[in-house]
């Protein structure tokens, strides 16, 4: 595996783990307005 295929990968499970934390800020948010 070449750095660029990990940094590919590792960027992939970054955007997903930030899309988790925006869903879940988003929820409290709603909640309370």
């Amino acid at each position: 595996m070449t750095p660029l295929e990990k940094l590919a990968m590792l960027d992939q499970n970054t955007s997903a783990q930030l899309k988790t934390l925006l869903e879940r800020l988003e929820s409290p948010i709603e909640l309370v307005a």
